[in-house]
């Protein structure tokens, strides 16, 4: 029996808008703030909101610092009368009042009172609907146009004028006073142009440009080009942990609901949702609009134990461990960024099953939410806080690189399309290597000198992908002239120049393919599978990713280099036979989730998508072994298993360092 759980990803809304602004700050001291603010707007109507930061502004710096906040609030929301009397409080109220109900009536008196104010034009563009957090970019345009017709719209990229108070140039002073009024009337139309929570939330900027820019950093998330081409579906994993007795299932169940909640208040992306924007060749937008994840609660009568002795396989049975999404039926819209599932074994042990939009982040972004949401759990700080600034992907630079990588994959010789290929079933094995096999493959990788790399060594992965995919060429029995890729992920966190900031939360890796004959494969040594193997990986440098970037951002239709996570979709990119996809999670910090019930004793994929698409898995042993999960065209994967470990012990115990030594004089 499940039980659904929504989450809406924060306990005050406010909350989460303010970590957008003030990042790091006290929680204590934003909710001060907030409450401040709420204490100025009190229940007004909505069209008082656009003059109350400036009128507390100026109230802070006039005479009647004895009125408190509810009389200010009073005369704020009553139109103020003049009998003869008290002339200054009615004029500070009426400037309030005339402010908060509508800033053209106020712009227009200034007009009639200085010569060095901003004009009003004769026309105006709509005013925008007040955004409530969703679909920023069409309200971001719709408001730009809208300061543009008021000739206020250059004040969202300006600073302030400086100037000293020595200065006596009584030019400068007016004109820098000039650009105060009318930065505060540009501030005031956007803060008027927000819902009554982010108004709280953001009143308290100094400046237009300050304010814009603070709504940008957080809103505007959805143009990172990378992120385009990735799968639309979940990626999904399944960590298991085993009985802990000291620890009560109920207990499990409420801490992993309040630890999510306050996760989703700093990685607050992943409580948005994505929409498909319109005419836009397949791409989508992030709204950041707080609509949180799905927490399931289940319990089943398998135990740990059942899964191990499969290897952890990830079959339909590990798919009932994670929440089911109908892709087919539920728009994108519509589909939360997070799913998860907490199952309880009859054994007393638990697993949590995860499926995390691959739109949003990769591998190593997810783990870094995963693994700070499990410190909260456990009620520690946190650590290493995102970096939310898609921005630092917004390459305007065009492609200088043929990126073969985003030309369809190669064809079976023979077949016109991958229909035939994508409705093959598909069986899935956990293959071990041992810390031994895999010291002989490596071995085996860099003897000789034809493909050998003096520079370093092929490395762990190159030799053991290199051996995959020379396995499963003659498991598949392809011809000479057949052309084969393996696909890869590169991550370019330090290729790229300036490096990306520690931290950063998106899709920071490149598909990549190295690509020969079957031939060319099998008829030399595993060193040339590696060498082809760094060849691709070396390829990614700082020029090659701005190239890469920039062909993504002029692909009319994005959608077609998208796979999906779901066994069996016909949909999307097809990287199968005559292809391959080897990824490594070797280096990913993939067994620290401990959510305080107990260390973390397996992760694995949840579900393998599409033939041809494999995982090197570091085992929990700590010993150096690997798990290659690997998904394969169901007539080929027992020749495949038989050809992977056949191929390891056939190479000779003996060292190229050993073979290479003199033979001593006799």
């Amino acid at each position: 029996m499940r039980q659904q759980i929504g989450l809406q990803g924060i306990d005050q809304e406010v909350e989460q808008e303010a970590r957008g602004i003030y990042g790091s700050r006290k929680l204590h001291e934003i909710d001060q703030e907030v409450w401040q603010a709420r204490g100025i707007c009190g229940s007004s109507c909505e069209t008082m909101t656009g003059g109350l930061s400036g009128y507390k502004s100026y109230w802070n710096c006039c005479a009647f610092p004895e009125l408190s906040i509810v009389e200010m609030s009073t005369l704020l929301s009553v139109r103020p009368y003049f009998d003869g009397s008290n002339y200054a409080c009615w004029k500070v109220s009426m400037r309030a009042f005339q402010k908060s109900m509508d800033e053209r009536i106020w712009l227009s008196i200034l007009n009639e009172m200085t010569t060095s104010g901003t004009t009003l034009p004769n026309t105006t563009g709509e005013k925008p609907k007040k955004f409530n957090g969703s679909d920023f970019k069409r309200w971001q345009q719709k408001m730009l146009f809208y300061l543009t017709t008021l000739n206020l719209a250059k004040f969202l990229k300006e600073n302030t004028p400086s100037y000293t108070e020595q200065d006596s140039d009584a030019e400068k002073l007016a004109a820098v006073d000039t650009w105060k009024h009318s930065d505060f009337l540009c501030r005031n139309y956007v803060l008027n142009g927000l819902d009554n929570t982010l108004y709280n939330v953001y009143c308290n900027a100094k400046s237009a440009k300050e304010l814009w820019e603070s709504l940008d950093t957080k809103y505007k998330i959805e143009d990172a080009e990378l992120d385009q081409i990735n799968v639309v579906t979940h990626a999904p994993t399944v960590h298991f942990y085993g009985p802990n007795t000291d620890f009560h299932y109920s207990d499990a169940i409420q801490i992993l609901k309040d630890s999510l909640s306050k996760a989703l208040v700093i990685f607050y992306p992943l409580a948005g949702r994505l929409h498909e924007i319109e005419f836009g060749g397949g791409r989508l937008e992030l709204h950041c609009d707080a609509k949180g994840a799905i927490l399931v609660e289940a319990e089943t009568e398998f135990t740990v134990e059942d899964f191990a002795k499969q290897d952890f396989l990830p079959n339909e049975k590990m798919r009932e461990l994670i929440p089911k999404m109908d892709y087919s039926n539920t728009p994108i819209s519509e589909q939360p960024l997070v799913l998860a599932q907490l199952t309880k074994f009859s054994c007393g042990g638990l697993s949590l099953g995860l499926g995390i939009s691959h739109v949003l982040v990769d591998g190593p972004s997810a783990f870094h939410f995963i693994n700070e949401w499990a410190k909260i759990s456990r009620g520690e700080k946190t650590g290493i806080l995102p970096v939310l600034d898609r921005k630092i992907l917004q390459i305007e630079e065009p492609p200088k690189f043929e990126h073969t990588v985003l030309t369809p994959p190669p064809l079976l010789i023979g077949q016109s399309d991958n229909t035939e290929e994508r409705k093959k079933p598909t069986a899935i094995a956990m293959l071990k290597l041992s810390k031994e096999q895999i010291d002989k493959l490596k071995d085996k990788a860099n003897e000789g000198k034809l493909y050998n790399n003096s520079s370093r060594p092929y490395s762990r992965y190159e030799a053991v992908a290199g051996h995959v995919w020379r396995c499963a060429s003659k498991a598949r029995r392809l011809v000479d002239e057949q052309l084969t890729r393996l696909h890869v992920a590169v991550s370019f966190r330090n290729r790229i120049q300036p490096p990306i900031p520690q931290g950063f939360f998106g899709n920071a890796n490149l598909r990549e393919a190295a690509i020969t004959t079957v031939g060319e494969l099998l008829s030399n040594p595993l060193s040339y599978a590696s060498s082809k193997i760094r060849e691709t990986v070396d390829q990614v440098t700082d020029e090659y990713v701005r190239s890469y970037l920039g062909l993504i951002k002029a692909l009319p239709d994005v959608s077609v280099h998208r796979n999906f996570h779901t066994a069996g979709c016909a949909m999307g990119a097809f990287y199968g036979n005559p292809n391959m996809e080897v990824t490594s999670w070797t280096s990913m910090p993939v067994y620290e989730a401990n959510f305080g019930w107990g260390e973390v004793i397996h992760l694995g994929p949840g579900s393998m998508g599409f033939d041809g698409k494999s995982f090197i898995i570091l085992d929990r042993d700590g010993g150096g072994s690997f798990t290659l999960a690997l998904c394969l065209q169901q007539e080929y994967i027992d020749t495949f298993k038989k050809l992977f470990y056949e191929e390891i012990s056939a190479i000779s115990l003996c060292s190229p360092q050993a073979q290479n030594k003199p033979s001593l004089p006799a």
